[in-house]
């Protein structure tokens, strides 16, 4: 028996010869990768380093660990679920901390609107009006920090800053 070969087949055919070339590159280049332990992505603190915890309706914010010219982001939302329109308050509770040397950076934002910009702990015991927040409306807050590129590390062996923020509602 005699076999004629499709066109159709023979480019298939072809078409993966070529393909398996490229693709056997990849994975031994993924596999070297692997069996090295080299990281794929950039060196710097782990997403662990910075955490922000909710308890009831407090919220504590951590700092474990972080390196010059980094910053990370923390987000908590609130809600109103009541009939009406309530009044919205921040509180920070703690102290200012000498982590890193003092030079540890606090953003807060609600709803991209920004409410504090300052030394981390700061704000302690004082209570910021936020406006009002409609019925069924939510609000979130957004907790970024930052060390600058001058600052030293903050280092998992170093005591972990930390702050607590309570998100209070009035009618």
């Amino acid at each position: 028996m005699t076999t004629v070969p499709v066109p159709g087949q023979v480019l298939h055919a072809r078409t993966l010869r070529v393909l398996a070339v490229p693709a056997a590159v990849v994975a031994v280049f993924a596999l070297a990768v692997w069996i090295s332990g080299t990281p794929l992505r950039a060196p710097g603190s782990p997403e662990s380093a910075v955490t922000l915890a909710t308890e009831g309706s407090a919220a504590v914010l951590t700092v474990a660990a972080l390196q010059p010219g980094e910053s990370m982001t923390r987000s908590v939302s609130i809600s109103n679920a009541g009939p009406e329109e309530a009044r919205l308050s921040l509180t920070e509770s703690g102290a200012a901390t000498d982590a890193a040397d003092g030079a540890l950076w606090l953003e807060i934002r609600r709803d991209g609107q920004q409410v504090y910009a300052g030394a981390f702990g700061a704000m302690a015991d004082f209570t910021t009006d936020q406006g009002t927040l409609a019925a069924g409306a939510e609000a979130t807050f957004t907790f970024t920090v930052s060390l600058p590129e001058s600052a030293p590390a903050l280092t998992e062996d170093d005591a972990p800053a930390v702050v607590r923020y309570t998100l209070g509602t009035t009618s």
